[in-house]
């Protein structure tokens, strides 16, 4: 026997059928990506060169404190671009604290030149800090921003003492 007890009818509201529809799984991954800067996207690609060939122990990551330091860098250098841009592309590293070092680029350049640039000048310096100073680079952030004077990238990499 066929037992059609408790069947019945009943008005769903449209707006909870909205509500309850999930996102499929590539809309989040799109919407995952575009919360993605330009700046978290380099430093993420910078990490992945860097630790090419790094041992498990001296891996790069990324840091939500050293993002903080790097934005607060960003708001002071984009009031007078040309001063930061000028010194840190003649070769000197600007020392921000004990442990930190500040590479300033051009804003207007793409991301893949500011990546040669700063992969170059990284390198150079990581092999001046272990070799001299016995430091270790554990991590790096990279951000972008635009302001009235100009535009420019900076980027933050953070050592500990061996």
């Amino acid at each position: 026997m066929l037992f059609l007890g408790g069947c019945g009818y009943t008005m769903v509201p449209n707006e909870y059928l909205l509500q309850s529809n999930e996102t499929p799984l590539a809309d989040q991954e799109e919407d995952e990506e575009a919360v993605l800067t330009e700046g978290d996207r380099l430093c993420n690609q910078m990490i992945a060169v860097l630790n090419l060939g790094r041992d498990l122990d001296k891996r790069i990551s990324s840091s939500t404190a050293l993002d903080e330091a790097a934005s607060l860098f960003l708001e002071m250098i984009l009031e007078d671009p040309e001063t930061y841009i000028m010194s840190t592309q003649q070769g000197d590293m600007n020392e921000v604290g004990q442990n930190a070092y500040l590479y300033v680029y051009n804003g207007d350049l793409s991301s893949g030149s500011v990546a040669t640039l700063a992969l170059k000048d990284i390198t150079e310096d990581e092999t001046f800090n272990t070799g001299t100073l016995l430091k270790t680079m554990t991590s790096i952030s990279v951000t972008h921003g635009n302001g009235k004077k100009g535009s420019v990238w900076v980027i933050l990499v953070e050592y500990i003492d061996e």
